[in-house]
């Protein structure tokens, strides 16, 4: 995906909100809208990271995990 089509994707919801609610409503929808896309990008972002130094063999791609309860899971 590149930022000409998240662009264009953008505006079409945009577009489909104003058509369903006043402005009001639109903004309030939007700033939701914004804070997910950003939460999207910044997940993205750090799984990319991780697969990256997994395949830089920085740390093992899973590893057993011990809680309180069971020595390994």
């Amino acid at each position: 995906m590149n930022a000409h089509f998240e662009l264009r994707d953008i505006a079409e919801i945009k577009l489909f909100f104003n058509e369903l609610a006043g402005l009001d409503d639109v903004a309030a929808r939007m700033v939701t809208l914004e804070l997910g896309l950003g939460l999207e990008q910044a997940a993205l972002k750090f799984w990319h990271g991780v697969a990256e130094q997994v395949a830089r063999g920085e740390f093992p791609p899973s590893s057993p995990r011990t809680t309180r309860r069971t020595k390994a899971v």
